[in-house]
């Protein structure tokens, strides 16, 4: 894996990580009705901590919740941890995706570009020759797919100047439509 490869898994991390202080924090303040569960992407239990605490714990003084509580505070830190492995583990296996079909992850970025930096209505090809440190040539043919569009998105949104963001390995670049 080289540092390419590497800074992509990173910055896939970085940006899907869930944050501690942030579950803490709505653990701390709602942690009763379960909101720092819905954070760490643990709704069933979730909504059963709101049906615990509106059915059962207005009755028995809240001590079944401030049990679970107490536990939850030392569970966080395993869901964070299991969180950010998931997301590396799910970086990693797009990144062999990737690979498997001989083009890079920041072709996935730039998927309505076409070669002279106009939208594409339609799927592109493009054939592109490496070399590697053998000097022995590589050809490698990158498809690019047609943009869905929403037509209930298109319908509401209507942008008086649309961006359309080009990525190389180097590079973000904006190209004006």
């Amino acid at each position: 894996m080289n540092i390419q490869e590497r800074s992509y898994i990173e910055s896939k991390v970085a940006s899907e990580k869930k944050s501690g202080p942030v579950a803490y924090l709505l653990w701390f303040f709602l942690g009763s009705l379960g909101v720092h569960r819905f954070y760490l992407g643990k709704p069933a239990t979730a909504i059963v901590m709101i049906v615990v605490t509106l059915l059962i714990n207005w009755w028995m003084f809240f001590i079944p919740m401030a049990i679970w509580l107490i536990v939850d505070a030392f569970l966080i830190p395993g869901w964070l941890k299991k969180h950010e492995a998931e997301v590396r583990n799910r970086a990693q296996n797009e990144l062999l995706f990737y690979q498997q079909t001989n083009t890079n992850p920041q072709s996935a970025v730039s998927v309505n570009i076409s070669h002279n930096g106009e939208r594409s209505s339609e799927g592109s090809a493009q054939r592109v020759i490496e070399k590697s440190n053998s000097d022995e040539a590589t050809e490698k043919q990158i498809f690019t797919v047609p943009p869905v569009k929403d037509s209930i998105v298109d319908s509401l949104i209507t942008p008086v100047n649309e961006n359309v963001i080009s990525a190389d390995t180097s590079t973000l670049k904006s190209v004006e439509k």
